[in-house]
């Protein structure tokens, strides 16, 4: 893992560490040894699809791993299986598509 010196944490004034690899912060008294400690975890797109779901999108037909979900007049193809982790730009890339911002995507 590669690290680089932030002036300022965004929280707070104190200067933090940003963890190249993951782009999270940790404490300047974290271990730099260590794995970042503040990384959220990530989803798994089966969690994903059932938070569209709860938010009105409704699978209309499957091939394979490919749904078709409806809300309104939109549609759209979800393309993940079920036990993938979805990092950082696919989970950017659902809110895109979907019509959420990110924060609104994690909330669902």
């Amino acid at each position: 893992m590669q690290f680089r010196r932030e002036s300022s944490c965004p929280d707070t004034a104190t200067p933090c560490v940003v963890c190249e690899s993951r782009g999270t912060l940790t404490p300047p008294t974290a271990s730099l040894s260590e794995p970042c400690s503040t990384v959220l975890s990530m989803a798994k797109a089966a969690r994903v699809l059932a938070a569209l779901k709860r938010d009105g999108w409704i699978e209309t037909r499957r091939s394979g791993s490919h749904r078709v979900l409806v809300k309104g007049e939109q549609q759209r193809i979800w393309a993940y299986h079920d036990g993938v982790d979805l990092g950082g730009p696919a989970m950017a890339r659902i809110a895109r598509d979907y019509g959420y911002t990110l924060a609104e995507l994690r909330k669902l």
